[in-house]
């Protein structure tokens, strides 16, 4: 049997002339690993008070070192900054991060549909499209096309604008 891709439909692989299958169940083993690193990443989200020690170790994992989140206008956070507003803003105010699809892309990125729950607010969903470098890790976020990235730079704004965690404790 030879397997190709159907380039018509990058929600299908080919695999006979008259049969098709979805790419979920014939994902490779790398696409797999990068929805498994990701959805996990994402889950020390959770709004613990131990969240920090969890996606910490996520992180530096997962996050390269040239690490560079876009958003709007093309303001970009990179991998310090980015860890700092995570732990000091996002993680101390219980926010909550929901993976609610993980889907790949031909070109070798993926598009992660994201509810994020911050304080006061019911949860809003952005869809942000991620590249890797060479050695499999995250190099680049940015929302996935206009829309998106407006969506989640008003996000990261929010974010940017809640207490810190200093503030918080002190409270």
């Amino acid at each position: 049997m030879v397997v190709k891709n159907d380039n018509a439909s990058p929600a299908y692989i080919n695999v006979s002339s008259s049969t098709k299958v979805s790419n979920t169940s014939v994902e490779s083993s790398a696409e797999q690993i990068r929805a498994k690193q990701i959805t996990e990443y994402l889950a020390t989200l959770d709004g613990s008070p131990d969240a920090f020690e969890k996606y910490e170790v996520q992180a530096y994992r997962l996050l390269h070192p040239d690490l560079v989140v876009e958003s709007e206008g093309g303001k970009e956070i990179r991998l310090d900054a980015f860890i700092t507003l995570v732990r000091e803003n996002y993680i101390a105010n219980g926010c909550i991060a929901e993976v609610q699809a993980i889907q790949h892309n031909q070109d070798d990125t993926i598009t992660v549909t994201i509810k994020n729950y911050l304080p006061g607010e019911e949860g809003d969903v952005t869809r942000q499209l991620i590249h890797f470098a060479d050695d499999g890790r995250i190099v680049r976020v940015e929302g996935e096309d206009t829309s998106n990235k407006h969506k989640f730079g008003s996000m990261l704004d929010r974010v940017a604008a809640l207490p810190t965690e200093v503030e918080v404790v002190a409270k």
